[in-house]
């Protein structure tokens, strides 16, 4: 949900000390972006939010790394009942998709993902949001490159990069998903959550990578169909534009699309 904030200022500053899976201790910097999800009242679903901060080790500024928290949030109109009736939601674990596939990505070494550097599970006190119910904080490495979208349609950066780039990101980026694909995860789709590491104008030998930067709704696939690269994944992705829509002819969207010709796409 847009527009609504569960992660106030009194996050910046915070210092927290990480002993699993190694000590780290990082100060929350900045907040970067956050999202949240807040079910009905009478609804059995958990509500929950979350935010992604810039951080850096207190006692070296110049290391840096990312600390994203995962909070669970009263239900809508529940959020000015007092605490001890909010604490009846509580539920205090998460389970977490994108800790499990991250983990997993982490445990392979993936090339194409932040790894975690650090976790700490805890629970809310009682003046918090939801007493006795479940805060997570997950300490990631910080990914190297550069946004390719902000979200906003038709300004992006890949757009705005010459035809030769783009075709080196597209091939770049069909590598890297599907070296994810093969480790039976799908992360959340978007240009925003894609990140370059290369040049503007291919041919300098600079290093070239793409980094998926968001796993918080990703998917466990668990089937070898799945798995299977198809290249409508670049319209998926907004790394191509997909063939104006004729009469009788199949979209992109749908079942039976034909994708092996690209001739008519905006590339």
């Amino acid at each position: 949900m847009e527009g609504r904030s569960f992660f106030s200022s009194r996050f910046i500053g915070m210092t927290i000390t990480f002993t699993e899976p190694t000590y780290s201790v990082w100060t929350l910097v900045t907040k970067i972006e956050e999202d949240n999800y807040q079910s009905p009242a009478a609804n059995l679903g958990t509500s929950m939010a979350w935010a992604l901060f810039a951080c850096h080790n207190p006692h070296n500024h110049g290391e840096e790394a990312l600390v994203r928290i995962h909070m669970q949030i009263p239900k809508l109109g529940t959020e000015f009942e007092p605490p001890h009736q909010r604490a009846r939601q509580a539920k205090p674990e998460l389970e977490s998709i994108a800790e499990g596939e991250l983990t997993r990505l982490t445990n392979i070494g993936a090339q194409h993902a932040p790894i975690i550097i650090g976790k700490q599970q805890g629970v809310q006190s009682d003046n918090e949001m939801v007493p006795g119910g479940y805060i997570l904080y997950l300490a990631m490495t910080k990914l190297r490159g550069r946004r390719l979208s902000d979200g906003i349609i038709g300004d992006s950066l890949f757009w705005r990069l010459p035809l030769a780039t783009r075709d080196l990101i597209r091939e770049t980026f069909k590598i890297a998903y599907q070296d994810l694909l093969d480790a039976d995860v799908a992360p959340v789709c978007g240009m925003r959550n894609l990140l370059w590491e290369g040049p503007s104008e291919p041919g300098d030998g600079s290093e070239v990578n793409i980094y998926f930067a968001n796993f918080v709704d990703a998917d466990h696939i668990g089937s070898s169909r799945a798995r299977e690269w198809h290249n409508v994944f670049f319209i998926a992705w907004g790394l191509a534009m997909p063939p104006k829509p004729r009469s009788g002819v199949t979209s992109w969207y749908q079942d039976g699309f034909d994708d092996t010709f690209m001739g008519e796409w905006g590339l």
